[in-house]
């Protein structure tokens, strides 16, 4: 088979295929075995029919076409191995000459993965802060924990309710004086302050009493969900009752208490300097998780700064799909529904994927370059690489490891998780390969001790 490969456009590959005769040959006896098998051709066992009974039985339209498409569906991917080359697109083909006892001549027409040209990868200065965590951060996360194991006490009465009040309430919420479903509840626990309920509402209660009813009028959000968004409402409301939080002191009996919070067993010794040391430790490993993202993410984008390519408008489209999907499904985990959500914000199709477009761009540069500085450095996923991870997954699973690899074949997976393991490799020696120099700016973590 002859292969001649032309760029007519930037990243735009064009074949020129040439299948000879043997090759046709070969095909045309391939397909006459299975038309002969695939049909019962009176006078002939299945699979006995000469070649010319079978093109008469068939048709011979119909049999130079499926040899035809058989050709074509041969050479194309071999054509593909053959020059290198890695389309985006299907083929757009061209059939050019197709005479009986010639060779096949045909042009596959395609997009390609662009060119990259790499810029400088390695020994670059790249900030780098050092995760700090404030002292207020661990009385935060402690803060937190008191959170967990306060108590609700009663308040007298006559006391009036104030941010940090829990007030027993009954509500009921009329829209244009109709009540509303899903708009009432009896003996509710509300903490005025919390922000929990719709703007407004809390604040109408500030002042009451114990025994106290209230007209709450309050307007929906406009983004709020279902039909209520933008309404003005009214809730009739009636205080059943007053409580407060009592906290626990922060002493070594609340500490002990604390402890299966943070995951640890607290022993006689245990006390709330140990408490505060575990938050200190965790919130300095969160910080230190954190950083080290924050810093992988600033080497490949400016590594993938660096590097200059040409991306087909193709691949662009692709990786907008791929983000409105990624949204769709946001919206559907939250309950929502984002084409109600651009209704509600007037915003149109083309508006939704120009925003996301920039986004796009980068997520497809990044991967091109990462892809392209694995090919320079030779770095790929090996077979006991992948195996291990197949191993870790069928743990995970409870399931062999022959199970996992065969639903993996089944589906495409075992490159897909080759790629996965390339593409980590790749970054981890990016990251290696850099400077880290001082940030200007230190970062503080956000609280998880608790969790």
């Amino acid at each position: 088979m002859k292969v001649d490969l032309t760029y007519p456009e930037t990243n735009v590959a064009l074949l020129s295929i040439e299948v000879d005769t043997d090759q046709i040959d070969k095909a045309r006896q391939s397909v006459h075995r299975e038309m002969a098998t695939r049909y019962n051709i009176p006078g002939f066992r299945r699979g006995k029919a000469p070649l010319a009974v079978v093109q008469r039985f068939v048709g011979t339209g119909f049999f130079d076409q499926e040899l035809l498409d058989r050709l074509i569906s041969d050479a194309y991917p071999a054509a593909l191995a053959q020059t290198k080359i890695e389309p985006v697109t299907q083929p757009e083909l061209d059939l050019t000459h197709w005479q009986a006892g010639e060779a096949l001549q045909f042009t596959a027409k395609v997009t390609t993965k662009p060119a990259v040209k790499l810029g400088q990868y390695t020994g670059l200065e790249i900030p780098r802060p050092e995760p700090v965590v404030a002292d207020e951060a661990v009385e935060q996360d402690l803060e937190s924990m008191r959170q967990a194991f306060a108590q609700l006490v009663e308040v007298d009465d006559q006391t009036p309710l104030a941010n940090g009040s829990v007030a027993v309430i009954d509500f009921k919420g009329f829209v244009d004086g109709e009540a509303f479903a899903g708009g009432e509840a009896e003996a509710y626990p509300l903490e005025l302050g919390s922000g929990s309920f719709v703007p407004g509402f809390e604040d109408g209660l500030l002042g009451a009493a114990v025994g106290e009813e209230r007209d709450v009028k309050v307007t929906f959000p406009a983004e709020y969900a279902g039909e209520l968004g933008g309404k003005d409402a009214v809730f009739k409301v009636v205080v059943k009752g007053h409580k407060r939080r009592e906290m626990p002191a922060v002493d070594d009996e609340f500490a002990r208490k604390a402890a299966p919070l943070a995951g640890l067993k607290a022993d006689d010794d245990f006390g709330i300097d140990s408490l505060r040391q575990e938050i200190r430790r965790r919130l300095e490993s969160a910080a230190a998780r954190r950083v080290a993202t924050e810093f992988e993410d600033a080497v490949v984008g400016k590594v993938t700064e660096l590097a200059e390519m040409e991306l087909p408008e193709v691949m662009i489209e692709r990786a907008v799909d791929a983000r409105r999907s990624e949204y769709e499904e946001m919206f559907r985990r939250n309950g929502a529904n984002l084409d109600q959500y651009m209704a509600e914000q007037q915003m149109t199709e083309e508006i939704l994927r120009t925003n996301m477009r920039p986004a796009a761009i980068e997520s497809v540069r990044r991967e091109l370059v990462l892809e392209a500085i694995g090919k320079a450095e030779t770095i790929a996923a090996s077979e006991q690489e992948v195996d291990e991870r197949i191993r870790t997954f069928a743990q995970l699973r409870n399931e062999e490891p022959a199970q996992i690899r065969e639903r993996l074949t089944a589906n495409d997976g075992i490159e897909q998780l080759r790629d996965e393991i390339t593409r980590r490799k790749v970054i981890d020696y990016l990251v290696g390969a850099q400077v880290a120099v001082a940030a200007t700016e230190t970062t503080e973590p956000t609280s998880d001790a608790a969790k």
